[in-house]
């Protein structure tokens, strides 16, 4: 650390600029105003989102990595809230970095300042992970309800295209994915359902969003589609199957959440009440070496 001491006043300049321009630009995404700046907020946003995306950009260009895991994250996540894309994400996640160095150098280049950085240049990365994974939980929770709407639909006479088609107006996430899968239907103009060497548009869509029970939904309406009168009961047992799949998913995670907290309790309670122990007993033994 005494290295850095000679060119702190450097760093401080730097990073003094960079979190500035990343304050500055910030507050124009700030929520609360009247329709008349709502307007105005319109333009700061833009001028933000190209300040993160030409460094988001740069950096995606001189690293040559795929993050097509963090594009899949956002994708999820635009179904819940409002997301930048993947540039944009990339460089909001770096200037907010810079402003935690800037705090690092502002609090004397201490140690535990190190953690600023990290902490801030965190922050995007957990919101966005958190909403796509609140999505996709979400999505698994609705697959019952959606299959057993589809086979009431269908035992009501309908085509399984027609029922999918009235189960993406309920509303929900799940709705929202069939509404993709609808406009992928009318704009690359391929059948709804797979048929012979022909991808359908339900599965094109459904498997971009890499979850299985999406892509097991695709494969039982496209076997389902081809059956006719005989789709509506392997409709509603396939709805059957999901509940008791999701009900045992959610017992699984339960008894895992168990062993998690078991661990915790284990760190915060015996191991601070050991060194109450141990710290007065072992004390006086040290004191005979010195």
């Amino acid at each position: 650390m005494d290295v850095l001491i000679p060119f702190k006043g450097l760093f401080a300049l730097i990073a003094a600029i960079a979190a500035g321009a990343v304050v500055y630009f910030g507050l124009g995404s700030l929520s609360f105003q009247n329709a008349a700046s709502r307007r105005l907020r319109g333009s700061t946003q833009t001028t933000a989102n190209d300040l993160y995306g030409q460094v988001g950009q740069q950096v995606l260009k001189r690293s040559g990595f795929s993050l097509t895991t963090w594009q899949l994250h956002l994708k999820w996540a635009s179904l819940t809230r409002e997301v930048p894309d993947l540039p944009v994400f990339i460089g909001k996640v770096l200037l907010y970095a810079i402003v935690g160095i800037a705090i690092w150098i502002v609090m004397g280049l201490a140690p535990v300042g190190l953690l600023a950085p990290f902490a801030l240049g965190a922050l995007p990365v957990i919101q966005i992970q958190s909403a796509a994974d609140k999505a996709r939980q979400q999505v698994k929770r609705a697959l019952p309800e959606v299959a057993s709407l589809v086979a009431a639909e269908m035992a009501a006479g309908s085509s399984p295209e027609v029922a999918l088609e009235r189960t993406a107006h309920v509303g929900g996430l799940f709705a929202q994915i069939l509404t993709h899968v609808m406009r992928e239907k009318h704009q690359s103009s391929l059948p709804l359902f797979s048929s012979g060497t022909v991808e359908g548009a339900l599965r094109i869509e459904l498997r971009r969003w890499a979850l299985s029970e999406l892509i097991q939904f695709s494969a039982i309406l496209d076997l389902i589609a081809s059956k006719g009168s005989h789709g509506a009961p392997m409709m509603a047992n396939f709805a059957r199957r999901s509940a008791q799949s999701y009900e045992a998913e959610m017992k699984r995670n339960t008894a895992a959440l168990d062993n998690k907290m078991a661990v915790l309790l284990g760190i915060f309670v015996m191991i601070p009440f050991m060194i109450g122990i141990l710290v007065p007993l072992v004390a006086p033994m040290l004191g005979l070496f010195q």
